[in-house]
């Protein structure tokens, strides 16, 4: 893609960090854009923004016209593209860049139904774990989380704002919960530990259990 648009595309994972970069020299300039794609990922999908293409005496590399784009049709969108550009691209780069996004947004709906299996198993697992079957619970998850369920290992908890809302007091309103919560904050929490634990190349287990999100690490 990006040497059919003439400049530099990127890919984001749900956290908004950069996975990929094409050219090399393009992961530096796509890890300066995070912010605004963690915005993007909180409009309605499909969404798409243009950031840059100003001129910027102390930041010259920052000049380019950038486009990001999320990816996937669920309401939080688990990646996005940016392409990256001298002007606004063509009818030919345009083309192109629709293509990839067909086809990223295909490849991200079935990584999405492939995760939704995933956490099916590591809820199994882990109430495999509590109930004090480790041997089940190893022979299901086979060598999914690597060694984590060989050694000893560690138990977060962590509730979300609601949860701790209610406990505190049951006259809390519906619109105050709301506006606390900050809309998905376990879901948010759930892709940045995923995310990190990918790039650290680190097995972990992670389950969401109502308006409680349970870390195995």
């Amino acid at each position: 893609l990006a040497a059919q648009v003439d400049g530099w595309a990127a890919l984001y994972d749900a956290s908004g960090a950069v996975v990929a970069a094409a050219p090399e020299w393009a992961g530096r300039r796509a890890a300066r854009l995070t912010a605004d794609v963690q915005r993007l990922r909180e409009r309605p999908a499909p969404a798409s923004s243009v950031v840059g293409g100003t001129a910027n005496a102390e930041h010259p590399e920052n000049a380019d016209r950038v486009e990001l784009h999320s990816l996937g049709t669920s309401r939080r969108p688990r990646s996005a593209l940016a392409v990256g550009t001298a002007a606004a691209p063509g009818t030919a780069e345009r083309y192109a860049v629709h293509s990839a996004i067909a086809l990223l947004t295909l490849t991200t709906e079935r990584s999405r139904s492939l995760h939704e299996a995933g956490l099916r198993i590591d809820g199994a697992v882990l109430r495999m774990l509590l109930a004090g079957e480790p041997d089940h619970a190893r022979t299901v998850a086979g060598d999914l989380y690597g060694g984590l369920l060989d050694a000893p290992f560690r138990i977060a908890v962590a509730e979300s704002p609601a949860a701790r809302t209610r406990a505190s007091t049951a006259a809390q309103s519906a619109g105050d919960t709301a506006a606390e919560t900050g809309g998905d904050p376990l879901g948010t929490l759930t892709e940045v530990v995923e995310s990190a634990a990918a790039r650290a190349g680190e097995a972990v287990l992670v389950v969401p259990e109502g308006e409680r999100l349970v870390v195995l690490a």
